[in-house]
């Protein structure tokens, strides 16, 4: 597993080493993909597949769009980056699991906080309904950020300086 830059000293993703790219442009490309989209809700059954997947491919590009808004400085990240946990709302935790979301927006990307302004996405996935329970993809992708928030607490990174140590090291 390596840690790429997305945008300049803010947004990193992984780049899981069975994967052909890092988890950002992976899902990127997925989510915007509409024949994926297509058979996506084929598979899982959801009404009207046509009309669904050209709205998840409308949600692919609201996003991209928030977060290239975010890069210009207009808002922090950390405006885009939620808490995962409700209980964790008005708490600083060191590598906190965060979910990137946009209100009424049906895709989710998942990261680790490393500290203010600066994350790094795991994974994410496509909601499907209310209740996170309900998607085994899902839990795989929680999984995925469980796992990289341990590696990064393996690897003693506590701030700002320790991280950009640790992707120094790994070049």
């Amino acid at each position: 597993m390596r840690i790429v830059c997305i945008f300049e000293q803010e947004l990193y993703a992984v780049h899981y080493d069975n994967q052909a790219d890092n988890e950002y442009n992976r899902l990127m490309n997925l989510w915007t993909d509409v024949g994926y989209l297509y058979e996506y809700a084929k598979n899982h059954h959801i009404p009207n597949p046509d009309v669904w997947a050209e709205q998840r491919a409308e949600d692919a590009d609201e996003f991209d769009e928030r977060l290239d808004e975010l890069t210009l400085k207009t808002d922090p990240l950390d405006t885009f980056f939620r808490p995962f946990h409700d209980n964790e709302y008005g708490r600083e935790m060191r590598l906190s699991q965060r979910k990137g979301k946009i209100d009424r927006n049906k895709l989710r990307f998942y990261a680790v906080k490393v500290y203010d302004n600066c994350y790094v996405i795991t994974g994410g996935c496509i909601k499907r309904s209310q209740a996170t329970q309900e998607n085994e993809e899902n839990d795989k992708e929680i999984d995925k950020m469980k796992h990289v928030r341990d590696y990064l607490l393996s690897h003693d990174i506590v701030d700002d300086l320790s991280f950009y140590e640790f992707l120094n090291e790994q070049e």
